[in-house]
């Protein structure tokens, strides 16, 4: 069920191997978001540039909806702080949730499922099945 506020997938690292300028603009993104109020939804992860954007939004009271399949949440990946945490079977049901509740899609640094991300949704917008803007940053 797709919500009338503005939202945000963002696809970005949730390893904390990452450069240090990369958190700074993943939590700069992340305040830019709180105080627009544009809801961000991600991977729901606790580390890497997933955990500092979460962790931005959260501290300037915006709102982060988090999907993530279950075998990550019973690994203990998932933050414990997002406003709403959706738990699905696959991460293909992942990336279809968040895209369709998405009016933009963002891609940060990252590893190689970020790139799968990526590469997905632009494959759905070149098929015409994701139809809003996709960013790289």
């Amino acid at each position: 069920m797709r919500s009338k506020e503005l939202s945000v997938v963002v696809y970005c690292a949730s390893s904390s191997e990452i450069d240090r300028v990369y958190v700074e603009a993943a939590t700069r993104l992340g305040l830019l978001l709180a105080e627009n109020g544009i809801t961000c939804i991600n991977g729901a992860g606790k580390q890497g540039l997933m955990g500092a954007l979460n962790n931005s939004v959260i501290r300037r009271g915006g709102k982060v909806i988090g999907v993530i399949p279950r075998f990550m949440v019973d690994a203990g990946w998932c933050h414990d702080q997002l406003n709403q945490t959706v738990v699905t079977e696959t991460i293909h049901e992942r990336k279809a949730f968040m895209a369709q509740e998405a009016d933009v899609a963002i891609a940060l640094p990252g590893g190689l499922g970020t790139l799968e991300e990526l590469a997905e949704i632009l494959t759905w917008k070149q098929l015409g099945l994701y139809k809003n803007p996709v960013l790289l940053l």
